[in-house]
């Protein structure tokens, strides 16, 4: 569609030579003809630039909201990073583990020693991710995960059972995202006086996609429970997922029999 501009300016660059015509046939000795078609063409050229100008300034805005909403995503990453973070260092899970590694250093040294160096690396790890705004190798998670089960193990014993059954690491995910699925099936799934739980996390290639799920067989909640009880670490995972990867992420539970944590994320293999 012709803008109101563009449209003047052909309208003009039309009549006028047609009026100057039907004037010519009246007076003799100026040529009104080619004077109206230069004034009708200069005033087409103003009516485009206005129009282009326009259309810059539009651009202009566009890329400027565009901007801002990047700069609001960035935001809300970085926040999102950080409260993720800061959820996996809680004063809870340091005190319980410093307590457990005090306990070692009298009786086994050795194993405290182990312990400790686990520790050292799953803090810093931590930290390292603040610094971190891409994804990192699942492998990398991966690490990650298996010095916090590691730890949890000292503290609860064969209480907690761990496998894993990869069929593809090589791939990146953002950081934060599957290790806390792991920390909240053993915390609210698994931890049960006097019962032994599993949890286990397993990748397949799905058309195009990379499958993850963490699987425990331990309390496992209603469907409802989970709307109730979404916890911001859950939606900093779905957030996280969706605008860093865009991965599909959803859990599945059964009262009793546990609880299926899926992300899909298209393949990104290294």
């Amino acid at each position: 569609d012709l803008s109101r501009e563009i449209f003047t300016g052909l309208l003009s660059y039309i009549m006028l030579p047609m009026v100057a015509t039907v004037v010519q046939s009246f007076h003799y000795g100026i040529s009104l003809v080619n004077i109206s078609i230069t004034v009708s063409i200069v005033m087409m050229f103003l009516e485009i630039m206005i129009e282009q100008g326009k259309t810059v300034a539009r651009q202009e805005h566009q890329l400027a909201e565009k901007d801002r909403m990047l700069a609001r995503q960035e935001r809300e990453l970085t926040e999102s990073r950080i409260t993720s973070m800061l959820s996996q260092i809680r004063n809870h899970f340091i005190f319980n583990t410093l307590g457990v590694i005090s306990g070692y250093c009298k009786i086994d040294p050795e194993k405290a020693d182990q312990a400790l160096a686990k520790f050292a690396r799953y803090l810093r790890r931590n930290i390292n991710y603040l610094e971190t705004n891409g994804p990192v190798l699942f492998a990398t998670e991966v690490e990650q995960i298996e010095d916090y089960v590691s730890l949890e193990q000292m503290r609860f014993g064969d209480m907690i059972g761990f496998g894993e059954d990869f069929e593809v690491t090589d791939f990146l995910i953002p950081p934060l995202t599957v290790q806390p699925l792991v920390e909240n099936a053993i915390k609210h799934g698994l931890t049960r006086p006097g019962k032994k739980g599993n949890v286990c996390i397993l990748t397949r290639k799905e058309n195009g996609f990379i499958r993850i799920e963490v699987i425990d067989d331990g309390v496992g909640f209603l469907p409802e429970d989970l709307e109730k009880e979404d916890s911001i670490g859950i939606r900093n995972i779905r957030y996280r997922l969706k605008h860093m990867a865009d991965a599909e992420f959803h859990i599945d539970s059964t009262p009793g029999k546990g609880t299926r944590a899926v992300i899909r994320i298209p393949g990104n293999e290294k």
